[in-house]
């Protein structure tokens, strides 16, 4: 789908840890990946009811980056504000063009959008009984990434080149972000043996315990997001 024209280049978002206001930071768009900048734009404005507004910080490193989770689906049902369809569509696939591309690394305060995974959940196989026979077959995989999680890249981080696409940067407000970052999170568990056995089997388990970390103790939301005119 082709990227409408922006109505502005930066975008605002307020946060908020367990209810109190924490502050704000804009974003400026850039204009050389601008598939991925008009998504972006259209749900930091939340167009036809669909948007950031409301989203969770749901993983920070110290002083390296924040990540903010995605909506769990995109949908254009009547009643949503605006018109038109969110750059893009409902999926991550066309921005895989600009993802090769490559027009930005991710730098210090550069802001992208998750289109690839980079670790993809593990095929896990299970017996089932199908006219009294046992079958073995294989359970669905989680989706891949729509394309509307993002993260506030804090320090430079190459191991997002290949998976995130950037958008824009942090241009006021970094120090908000970078407070967020150093909030008290839960640890990640990898080394452990049961999480090592989980995973190389497929376990759910494991795959529902990977969500949780790194996410703040506290709760954080972008309370407020937007175009600036």
């Amino acid at each position: 789908l082709a990227p409408p024209a922006l109505a502005t280049t930066s975008a605002f978002f307020e946060l908020a840890i367990d209810g109190a206001p924490a502050g704000r930071f804009t974003v400026e768009l850039f204009d050389d990946v601008p598939l991925g900048a008009a998504r972006f734009a259209d749900l930091a404005r939340d167009r036809r009811g669909v948007g950031y507004r409301g989203s969770r910080i749901d993983g920070v490193v110290p002083g390296r980056e924040v990540r903010a989770s995605g909506l769990p689906r995109l949908s254009y049902a009547e009643g949503g504000t605006g018109d038109g369809v969110i750059a893009g569509g409902d999926t991550a696939d066309s921005l895989a063009p600009e993802l090769a591309a490559a027009a930005h690394a991710h730098a210090p305060g550069t802001v992208s959008i998750v289109v690839a995974d980079a670790e993809p959940d593990p095929v896990k196989t299970r017996l089932v009984a199908i006219g009294g026979k046992l079958v073995t077959v294989e359970e669905p995989r989680r989706g891949p990434p729509n394309g509307t999680a993002f993260t506030v890249a804090l320090a430079t981080a190459p191991e997002l080149d290949a998976t995130n696409l950037v958008v824009g940067r942090v241009v006021s407000g970094l120090d908000a972000v970078d407070a967020v970052s150093r909030l008290r999170a839960t640890p990640p568990k990898g080394d452990s043996a049961f999480f090592k056995i989980a995973a190389a089997t497929g376990d759910k388990r494991a795959v529902v315990a990977k969500k949780f970390w790194r996410r703040p103790i506290a709760r954080v939301i972008i309370t407020a997001c937007g175009l600036e005119e």
